[in-house]
């Protein structure tokens, strides 16, 4: 009994100490967040409370709040045609965007799993998107659709289409914006994917190539359904 008594009051000892220890290392890293927690709470967590708080208010010439409506702001919203125009259009930018980002990221990766000459050229290719910021990209795809010296219009033009400023229609427009948005997502789908790809057991590859499957049918049949929850991820 005082055997028991003498261990617990040790493992009791032992258990404070490694917490004033854990305690007392920590410190540091605690003063080393404060400049960034400071810094998140300023331009990100204030202006968020603050867009909440003002949205139950109408606002005067200034953008202050005035007079206190409640919800009324949310109902206006959804009756308002625009908003509403431009709600259908973010949703078709993001099933397009996402649609073919995971689609064409399967292809590629695919294609990079087979022993195929120059594979690591065609693999840091479209990786080497992921090193380009928004900004570049932004001015690479506007001077390639550009219609005076746009590579791109060139080409449309080229294939009979007079009208090759797909930038001041708004369907030519979405085309681009979802075109871009692909290019720069891909590099990652394609990392990711690939790396889904080559967890997958290449026995079951050599079983399916024994039974005279295509390529086609071996992704259908074997990569998809092992590599969904990496899909699901993207």
């Amino acid at each position: 009994m005082e055997l028991n008594k003498e261990l617990n009051k040790t493992a009791t000892e032992s258990k404070s100490k490694l917490a004033a220890t854990i305690k007392e290392n920590n410190k540091p890293a605690f003063w080393f967040l404060i400049p960034s927690l400071l810094i998140l709470t300023l331009f990100t967590f204030y202006p968020m409370i603050m867009t909440v708080y003002n949205s139950f208010f109408a606002t005067n010439i200034r953008g202050e709040a005035a007079k206190f409506v409640g919800l009324g702001n949310y109902f206006s919203i959804f009756q308002d045609p625009l908003f509403l125009k431009s709600l259908a259009g973010t949703l078709v930018y993001v099933v397009a965007f996402a649609a073919i980002t995971i689609v064409a990221g399967v292809v590629l990766a695919r294609l990079a799993t087979m022993k195929l000459r120059r594979i690591s050229w065609f693999q840091t290719a479209f990786a080497g998107t992921m090193g380009t910021s928004a900004a570049a990209a932004s001015i690479l795809w506007l001077f390639l659709f550009n219609p005076s010296v746009g590579l791109a219009s060139f080409a449309l033009k080229a294939m009979g289409l007079t009208n090759a400023n797909l930038l001041v229609d708004p369907t030519g427009a979405m085309i681009v914006i979802v075109l871009a948005s692909v290019w720069m997502a891909l590099g990652f789908a394609f990392l990711i994917l690939l790396s889904a790809f080559q967890s997958v057991p290449p026995e079951y590859y050599e079983v399916a190539d024994i039974a005279g499957w295509s390529q086609y049918k071996q992704t259908l049949k074997i990569t998809v359904p092992m590599i969904s929850p990496t899909l699901f991820f993207l």
